[in-house]
């Protein structure tokens, strides 16, 4: 092999390969910086606004239970839309908390496939990727609203 690439190839044949490892290297931190900032940001914000709406429905639903029309009186519903239910498990988590903590690590091993999936949607770059990004960055599109009449 030596002879066949002479002392400035195998050179330049080694630098082309330590160039390349830096840059996969490099990338390979930098993706997993962006997860750990997405997840520590993002999720715990979506957290937030998911149970924000909850509070809100209970808040509604308490008003509403003292407010008949004729003999009908009406409830309201979040629940949790069925396509995308393990990514709102993984936002409505326990173990889903902003910043640092002990429990990173078992929430990262739990839902690492979604967090992936969710991610690698995030960063498609094609004709639907502003509508994909709008639409899993917003937590409504997590959750299902529904109005029942209640006897």
């Amino acid at each position: 092999m030596f002879f066949r690439y002479g002392r400035t190839g195998l050179k330049g044949l080694q630098m082309r390969f330590n160039q390349e490892f830096t840059l996969d290297f490099v990338m390979k931190l930098a993706r997993e910086d962006c997860e750990q900032i997405f997840r520590s940001d993002f999720f715990s914000k979506m957290k937030e606004n998911i149970e924000s709406a909850r509070n809100e429905f209970r808040s509604l639903n308490k008003a509403l239970d003292s407010i008949y029309y004729g003999d009908d009186s009406y409830r309201f519903k979040i629940s949790f839309d069925k396509k995308k239910e393990g990514l709102y498990r993984m936002i409505v988590s326990e173990n889903n908390y902003e910043g640092t903590n002990l429990w990173i690590s078992a929430f990262e091993e739990e839902y690492k496939e979604e967090m992936a999936d969710l991610f690698d949607k995030l960063m498609e770059k094609d004709d639907n990727g502003q509508k994909i990004v709008e639409e899993y960055t917003d937590y409504r599109s997590y959750l299902e609203r529904l109005g029942k009449r209640v006897c």
